[in-house]
């Protein structure tokens, strides 16, 4: 039973997927265009929705995965400036629409460049944040970001 559950969860997932990514690409071919202020904040709004939507499609994918034991941590290099920014502009339109202030605080001595599973924090803080977003009322969402050196290799990020 529980693994016709997670094979359901996995193929409605990946059938999900699809054709969200083709909104999210066909969207950001008219994002390149010149759009007027509302048509570009009407994109914007796609763009966010469908990153949404298949964020939670992920998420679904993922716990069939983990429940069957085959979830995989896939480690690269990536950029911190990249990963802030693109959370940033996930969480923008839920934001203004509950006139929420956003400040992201990011350490000196995070490094630039970090390699770890890049869409797995991804997941964790846009859920933790859209969560903030949710339950804050007024006033400001904050995020604190700290790098740590640990060994010669090896930074210890707090997230706050």
């Amino acid at each position: 039973m529980e693994q016709s559950r997670n094979q359901v969860f996995t193929n409605m997932s990946h059938k999900i997927r699809t054709p969200i990514h083709t909104i999210v690409g066909l969207n950001e071919l008219i994002l390149r265009e010149e759009l007027s202020p509302t048509a570009r904040e009407n994109s914007m709004l796609i763009e966010y929705s469908g990153k949404t939507l298949l964020s939670l499609t992920n998420d679904i994918f993922d716990i069939a995965q983990m429940e069957t034991g085959k979830m995989e941590l896939c480690p690269n290099e990536y950029s911190t400036r990249i990963l802030f920014e693109e959370l940033s502009d996930m969480l923008r339109p839920k934001l203004k629409e509950k006139n929420l202030d956003f400040v992201l605080d990011i350490d000196g001595n995070l490094p630039c460049r970090l390699y770890g599973d890049e869409k797995r924090l991804r997941q964790v803080l846009l859920n933790l944040l859209l969560n903030a977003v949710q339950y804050t009322s007024h006033g400001k969402v904050g995020l604190s970001v700290t790098g740590e050196l640990v060994g010669e290799e090896w930074v210890r990020m707090k997230l706050v």
